[in-house]
């Protein structure tokens, strides 16, 4: 969802450890638009002018159950005895009263834009959360681990997890929680194509030329998904600048379509969008009592317009694609935002307008996607499934310390899609307990749990779904500064860019990561 908004770069070195700040979301633009919206909606995009103000806004937030001694938790007497509105996540009024970790937000509105900025905030390295995994022990980072860290500059939100994440009311994971290996290879599969997405070298490009990646020896990880692939298209949306591809696997049948997540300041102003608004594609005969709001499916009005500006274009990508391949499968997928949009196609993709005649199997994976609408809009998609003429799968992965799933909150009557999820949590995916899908961490206690690899991703975030996905978009940013394809030297600049960056393993992205 906010994956790629770039944070100030760290001057620690390759090899040294990670600093004990944590980057924090600071979102650079908002245009506070809206449209759409519900009769008597009690929630409102604030409206920019001309003029400028400076607001100094001290908010409070805080998760359930909530220690004392948490590393985040410094309040003082003064804070602890006030309840105020809050300004939530996506910049809208919230006014559930909070209570552990305080922060400001300094707010500054000028020329029609209004700039959001969030003080960073400094922690321990390892949080007594961390140590209530694997029974109590925190392991040692890896060399690895150590320096995938200190080169980690997107935000992973561990900080939103901290601060809204809950953990689960059951028993901890185990290994009988464990995703059958079948499925697990089926979801790490999808995966790759999820964070290709984010690219900075065009996916066609990967695809065409994935010999000569193999050949070179990198991006070796993505080397079957793209040797694999035939490229059909890809979609970039005329206003928000949106992107999705869509590839055909000769290996497996699938037509295998991957929404961006955010990577703009233009997704960033649709994230910061928390206003829901009517669901545009219920079919004209089904009644809906539009005055009664707890009847009406409504859904985040900035991914509705993120959704609604690819849609025809996609729509047109997905029909090119299954009349040139007549796949068996056809797979949806999109990794933090775009898993939300991904959802939304599925609905028009399952429903009775489309005039496309898909597969007879469908399957959805989403990985780190927040909160998209509320519950009578999952009743309505839940309905579209069970009416669907084929077979039809949904995973829904959500990591271990990726605060994004926790958003936007329930409070704003916000819930997820799927049913069961899956939790992800060191290189191990767990099935989710019935009613437990609100929650966003779980307690692991599986001894079977393999921590002694490579690299394990022992503090979760946004960005670790099985891969280090900065860690690719940094090799593909390189591949471009390099002039992959076009220059003859690009291999040579390649890596001499990586050896003088020293990013050589993350170029590399050996498969001994694989699970």
């Amino acid at each position: 969802m906010f994956m790629s908004m770039s944070m100030k770069p760290r001057t620690k070195s390759a090899g040294s450890l990670p600093p004990s700040e944590e980057p924090v979301f600071s979102p650079q633009w908002w245009m506070g638009a809206t449209e759409e919206l519900l009769p008597d909606s009690p929630i409102q995009a604030p409206r920019a002018s001309g003029e400028v103000h400076a607001i100094s806004l001290k908010t409070t937030v805080s998760r359930p159950n909530s220690a004392s001694s948490s590393p985040r938790a410094s309040l003082s007497s003064e804070s602890k005895s006030k309840t105020a509105d809050s300004i939530n996540e996506f910049g809208t009024l919230d006014p559930s009263p909070y209570s552990e970790a305080t922060f400001h937000q300094f707010v500054t509105m000028k020329k029609g834009s209004l700039k959001l900025n969030t003080f960073k905030r400094t922690h321990k390295k390892t949080s007594s959360r961390d140590s209530e995994q694997l029974g109590g022990t925190v392991t040692s980072s890896t060399d690895s681990e150590r320096q995938m860290y200190a080169q980690e500059r997107l935000d992973n939100f561990r900080w939103l997890s901290k601060l809204l994440g809950s953990y689960a009311d059951c028993d901890p994971l185990t290994e009988k929680d464990e995703v059958d290996h079948k499925t697990a290879a089926k979801v790490y599969d999808i995966c790759q194509f999820a964070e290709l997405v984010y690219s900075a070298v065009p996916v066609e490009l990967l695809v065409k030329h994935s010999k000569a990646l193999e050949e070179a020896d990198i991006l070796q990880e993505y080397r079957h998904a793209l040797g694999d692939s035939i490229f059909v298209g890809s979609v970039n949306g005329a206003k928000t600048d949106l992107t999705a591809y869509v590839v055909f696997r000769r290996s497996t049948g699938q037509l295998v379509v991957s929404i961006s997540g955010t990577s703009k300041p233009k997704h960033m102003v649709q994230n910061l969008r928390a206003v829901r608004t009517i669901w545009p594609g219920l079919p004209s005969s089904e009644h809906v009592d539009r005055t009664a709001k707890d009847s009406i499916p409504t859904v985040h009005s900035g991914f509705l317009t993120l959704y609604r500006d690819i849609k025809s274009d996609l729509e047109q990508c997905i029909g090119d694609g299954i009349a040139a391949h007549h796949p068996a499968e056809l797979v949806i997928t999109g990794h933090s935002m775009g898993g939300s949009v991904a959802h939304l196609l599925s609905m028009d993709l399952l429903g009775p307008n489309l005039t496309i005649e898909i597969p007879k199997k469908m399957t959805l994976a989403t990985f780190g996607a927040p909160r998209t609408g509320n519950a009578v809009l999952v009743q309505h998609f839940r309905k579209l499934v069970r009416e669907y003429k084929g077979q039809f799968e949904e995973y829904s992965v959500k990591g271990y310390n990726d605060g994004v799933v926790s958003v936007p909150p329930r409070s704003l009557g916000y819930v997820h899609f799927c049913q069961r999820p899956i939790y992800a949590f060191r290189r191990k995916m767990y099935w989710v307990p019935d009613g437990q899908s609100e929650a966003s961490l779980f307690h692991v206690e599986n001894s079977d749990a393999d921590v002694s690899q490579e690299n394990s991703f022992p503090r979760g975030g946004h960005n670790y779904y099985g891969r280090d996905l900065e860690g690719m978009r940094r090799t593909l940013e390189g591949l471009h500064a390099a002039g992959f394809p076009e220059k003859p030297d690009w291999q040579s600049q390649f890596w001499k860019d990586a050896r003088k960056g020293g990013d050589l393993d993350r170029a590399k992205t050996k498969d001994s990561l694989k699970p």
